[in-house]
């Protein structure tokens, strides 16, 4: 190109809007930028949401294995009874009556520390299984779990010796 021919076609003039015409401009960006962000507060709380459903069933989970823990040790105080079957209990969703007897009042107490835990409903129940040639006892516990969003019922099951 020739030095002449760019002195002779200068830059295009670019039209300014007179300050007057610009108004609104800035409203319609900000009204977008809040748009964008009110959406992203709402996934954001969605998601701490689901959070604290996991951690809630999570929770449950962690206090299932202790609440196990918490009858086995019920046994061991009370071995001669434990590996006699003495502890054995069907399927039950209530509190048993308080009992005299030790082995009732252990389970008593335990069906109700599991009931404090898992929830008071009416799908929250227990079973103590044992199995004579082995003398293993099978511990089950069953409760909802559908605050979690997951499936609603849920099962743990536990054997082990006294």
């Amino acid at each position: 190109m020739q030095p002449q021919a760019f002195l002779q076609n200068p830059l295009p003039k670019v039209s300014v809007m007179p300050i007057a015409d610009q108004r609104g401009a800035s409203l319609i960006e900000v009204l977008v930028s809040i748009l964008i962000l009110s959406i992203g507060l709402l996934g954001m709380a969605g998601l701490q949401t689901r959070t604290l459903k996991g951690n809630h069933s999570a929770l449950q989970r962690s206090e299932v294995v202790t609440l196990t823990h918490f009858i086995f040790d019920a046994m061991r105080a009370n071995l001669t009874a434990a590996r006699d079957g003495g502890y054995a209990t069907p399927r039950t969703c209530a509190v048993p009556e308080v009992s005299s007897a030790l082995i009732g009042e252990d389970r008593r107490a335990w069906i109700s520390a599991v009931r404090s835990a898992l929830g008071d409903g009416s799908s929250t129940c227990v079973t103590l299984a044992f199995d004579a040639s082995s003398g293993t006892y099978t511990v089950t516990l069953e409760w909802d779990d559908g605050r979690a969003g997951g499936l609603s019922n849920q099962t743990f099951v536990t054997v082990s010796r006294p």
